[in-house]
């Protein structure tokens, strides 16, 4: 459901007249892009780590240094082995791999944390058909499934998602 089709009834405080209340949902509106942009702002800085040198874990947990209360040199270290589908691509994708260690950073706790990565996975999975680097890149069928860009995406995003409905 978009944000146009809600059905929004603004504080009657604030609101007396129908432009106040057109006015409320122009700042709903304004709020929901707003919003978007910035986790659309995340995706693509992540992307843009992962063409300066990141490997796809570490640009997608370098997005998250804040949330995860780590500086960026150090988060960067701890996940420079899960690139490339744990350096062999037949491991998992390593943005899932980064993903899932900023969800061990944040929730500090092994339930929370197995809950995150698996809505992560399951997104993941549901969107790209697999979580292996190799079935992704086409490397045994020649048909790649995920650009390494958009993997990054999906993980920043699918990480965003799962810790907001924690929260």
């Amino acid at each position: 459901m978009t944000l146009q089709e809600k059905t929004i009834q603004p504080p009657t405080a604030y609101c007396s007249s129908q432009v106040k209340q057109g006015t409320y949902l122009i700042r709903l509106k304004f709020i929901h892009r707003r919003i978007l942009y910035m986790e659309n702002l995340r995706c693509e800085k992540a992307v843009e780590k992962k063409h300066n040198g990141y490997n796809c874990a570490q640009a997608v947990a370098c997005s998250f240094c804040k949330e995860a209360s780590m500086d960026e040199d150090t988060l960067k270290k701890i996940t420079q082995g899960f690139g490339a589908g744990l350096g062999t691509m037949a491991g998992t994708c390593g943005a899932i791999s980064g993903a899932a260690v900023v969800a061990g950073l944040i929730n500090q706790d092994k339930a929370g944390t197995s809950q995150t990565v698996r809505s992560v996975m399951n997104q993941f999975k549901q969107q790209n058909g697999t979580v292996i680097c190799k079935d992704l890149k086409g490397v045994e069928t020649g048909k790649v499934l995920r650009s390494c860009d958009d993997c990054v995406r999906d993980a920043v995003k699918f990480l965003e998602d799962a810790l907001k409905s924690e929260n």
